[in-house]
């Protein structure tokens, strides 16, 4: 199965693959970071196989522990040590500057075609509120 190849590349092989026999595995001297998953969250319950459930499903809500360098760092579903309210705000007004900088950009049209040679072109604009409009008068 696949999502097992890419739980071993994300662990073990990746470590391999960096040369580094200390990451990607349990073992004394090992620089493992451990992450517990909460296999009874609505993302990863039912699920026979628990790394299907991981690779194919999880998101960073399911994450119960997070264990580095033998300290908790997140311990049942809590960040440990970490001002969030500070990196909140500052994630927020990053992303702002961000929006205000690619709003500001006037980006060329494209023309041509597209490296299978099918045309640009132009996308059609909806307006959502009239859409809305045309779906209450048809219940009607």
């Amino acid at each position: 199965m696949i999502y097992r190849q890419v739980f071993l590349l994300a662990t073990r092989n990746g470590g391999l693959s960096l040369r580094r026999p200390d990451i990607g595995v349990i073992k004394v001297g090992a620089k493992a970071d451990i992450l517990v998953f909460d296999g009874s969250s609505p993302s990863l319950a039912g699920f026979e196989d628990p790394i299907a459930a991981v690779v194919l499903h999880a998101n960073v809500g399911d994450i119960k522990h997070v264990i580095v360098d033998g300290e908790f760092r997140k311990r049942n579903g809590k960040l440990i040590g970490v001002d969030w309210e500070r990196i909140r705000d500052t994630y927020v007004a990053s992303t702002h500057r961000m929006r205000d900088i690619f709003r500001s950009i006037v980006f060329p049209p494209l023309e041509g075609n597209w490296s299978e040679g099918t045309p640009y072109g132009t996308t059609a604009v909806s307006n959502v509120d009239n859409l809305r409009i045309l779906e209450k008068k048809a219940a009607l």
